[in-house]
């Protein structure tokens, strides 16, 4: 996984994401999140992680439902 923040910003949310052990689901959510270009290039946005460290796997799931309603295959 990589990151598009600082370098500091990248080894603090790869840490909060080793850390919340995520489904494959709710890290392609979060992928998906960030854009096409990169989910294809699985790039996930640091500051999303950092944001959101203490609730990820629910803010995971909350964007799998609502990319699911406007249509976004998952």
């Amino acid at each position: 996984m990589k990151f598009n923040g600082s370098r500091k910003q990248n080894q603090w949310a790869d840490k909060i994401l080793t850390a919340a052990t995520l489904t494959d689901e709710q890290i392609d959510n979060l992928l998906l999140w960030a854009g096409p270009s990169m989910y294809a290039q699985g790039v996930m946005d640091a500051i999303i992680v950092i944001d959101n460290r203490g609730n990820l796997a629910s803010y995971a799931d909350s964007l799998g439902k609502f990319l699911k309603q406007k249509g976004v295959k998952l």
